[in-house]
């Protein structure tokens, strides 16, 4: 399982695999909180229009001046399949490029939600629609030796006997939502010029992992979450704003592939009450609720560009929490993939930071901008690798995270700031960063100031911002500081050999 080595505490760590990034499925997760995602669904208004006067048209407008009706459809759809050479625990960054693996990770994910509804069109400007809709996600993620077949259509296995196939940390994500939709559009012709959306939704989770040779883990969970969204500018151009919250309980049990097959029945039955009679649980309750907002410009599912942030809080079982995001993502069929992630994660004792990357298509050029050029400027041992800027690495995730304790910011606000503007300048300058312009590295070191006076969580709040940013300016605190830290990092390729481990800060 990927984790923070000594970073984290057990029971901060557990809620970030559990909740946040699953990192137990080696990064494999949506890098993006799973109560945060926005998945997209083309809504489409049929071209059937029925007046108040019963009359009906097809493919023109109705001759009725107030009220028309049209049927309304809701479809999304996912079919991926992504695949990795497995990683390797190693205390050095090392790439071992290998083009006949024997193994492989294997990463399938697969979505399809339907939803049919009433729209209502009035006066030709303003647009109703009620939609219901159902659906089911699925991900599942397996090691497997090169050549073995690829699962069937529906990835959950129907029986234990199934899982006694897995490899033994293979693992898989099942769930199905169903629930009704809102719509609110201002229109002209053609294009919407602001929505607004009401979105309530039930959920039933169920999370598989195989953990030896005749056990399985098993997660049933549900939960329901609310989301309102409003968005303003046409179809290629716009800029939405949005709240969520929710709550989730659930329990997970340790079921024998070879004698509990009743129980794993129960379990994909919905059953939690039947299970938690029967099975030693380790239960779990917690509420959410957050807001985000997001930009998009370009042509939707062809090309086009979504920026997001963010914040999530979190209560679980009393452990408050809270996590604040940014995410950068090409949208469209024509473009390779980028998904660039930036979170900064909050918990009762320590701050962390977080940068994760999902991208297709990589060439060294963009694999050092979107990971060795962060960690080489944090200053990690190994990170000063050189790649031919044509360098292929096909499909690539990167992962890097380093924390900082609360009892260490009251060295950071008492820093001697002549020593760190100095070392901050060096690290510049080392680097050919756009940081060792003078005016550019004054604005970084004001900034930090007027932090170090703000009170504890607007402190770590801000130091999540400027550090995500300049990472140049963690090596130059930890140096200042003479303070040691120890960065985890992880590296997935198809065409490299995938290592993962730590990386000390070096002065």
């Amino acid at each position: 399982m990927s984790r923070f080595p000594k970073m984290v505490e057990m029971k901060n760590l557990l809620l970030i695999l559990a909740l946040f990034l699953n990192f137990q499925v080696h990064a494999q997760e949506d890098l993006e909180p799973r109560d945060i995602q926005e998945f997209n669904a083309l809504s489409l208004w049929l071209p059937f229009h029925v007046g108040l006067d019963g009359k009906i048209t097809f493919l023109k407008d109705h001759p009725s001046e107030s009220f028309v009706f049209s049927p309304v459809i809701q479809i999304g759809v996912q079919w991926k399949k992504v695949r990795f050479q497995p990683p390797v625990r190693m205390e050095n960054f090392v790439l071992e490029k290998n083009d006949s693996p024997e193994e492989w990770l294997e990463v399938y994910r697969r979505r399809l939600s339907l939803g049919t509804g009433l729209g209502l069109l009035i006066k030709k400007g303003v647009k109703l629609g009620l939609i219901p809709f159902k659906g089911a996600k699925q991900r599942l993620v397996r090691k497997v030796r090169s050549g073995t077949s690829a699962p069937g259509l529906s990835l959950l296995p129907d029986s234990l006997q199934e899982i006694e196939s897995w490899n033994i940390g293979d693992q898989g994500s099942f769930e199905t939502f169903g629930g009704v939709q809102f719509q609110l559009s201002a229109t002209s012709g053609l294009i919407d010029i602001a929505s607004m959306g009401i979105e309530l939704q039930n959920e039933f989770l169920l999370q598989i992992k195989k953990i030896s040779h005749d056990e399985v883990k098993i997660g049933v969970f549900e939960g329901k979450t609310n989301r309102r969204r409003l968005s303003v500018g046409p179809l290629l151009a716009n800029f939405a704003v949005g709240n969520f919250s929710g709550k989730r309980f659930g329990a997970e049990f340790i079921l024998s592939i070879s004698q509990d097959e009743e129980l794993y029945q129960k379990a994909l039955d919905g059953e939690l009450n039947h299970l938690q009679q029967r099975l030693p649980h380790i239960s779990q309750r917690l509420s959410f609720y957050g807001h985000s907002s997001t930009a998009f410009i370009g042509v939707p599912e062809l090309i086009g560009k979504n920026i997001r942030k963010g914040e999530l809080n979190i209560n679980s079982d009393g452990d408050e929490s809270s996590m604040h995001f940014r995410s950068s993502k090409n949208d469209g069929i024509f473009l390779p993939k980028r998904d660039a992630h930036r979170f900064t994660y909050l918990s009762k004792n320590e701050t962390v930071f977080f940068w994760a990357n999902e991208m297709s298509k990589v060439k060294g050029k963009v694999f050092d901008k979107y990971f060795l050029s962060v960690g080489r400027r944090m200053g990690l041992r190994n990170f000063d690798l050189r790649f031919e800027k044509n360098e292929k690495f096909g499909n690539v995730m990167t992962q890097i995270g380093i924390s900082i304790k609360n009892t260490e910011l009251p060295f950071l606000q008492s820093i001697d700031l002549r020593s760190l503007g100095e070392n901050y300048r060096i690290r510049c300058e080392e680097l050919r960063l756009n940081c060792r312009k003078d005016k550019r590295r004054g604005k970084v070191l004001r900034q930090y100031v007027k932090l170090m006076k703000l009170d504890l969580e607007e402190l770590r709040k801000g130091l999540g911002k400027l550090l995500m940013k300049n990472p140049s300016l963690i090596h130059s605190v930890f140096k200042t500081l003479r303070l040691r830290k120890e960065a985890y990092y992880l590296f997935l390729s198809d065409r490299f050999r995938s290592q993962e481990g730590k990386a000390e800060v070096l002065f």
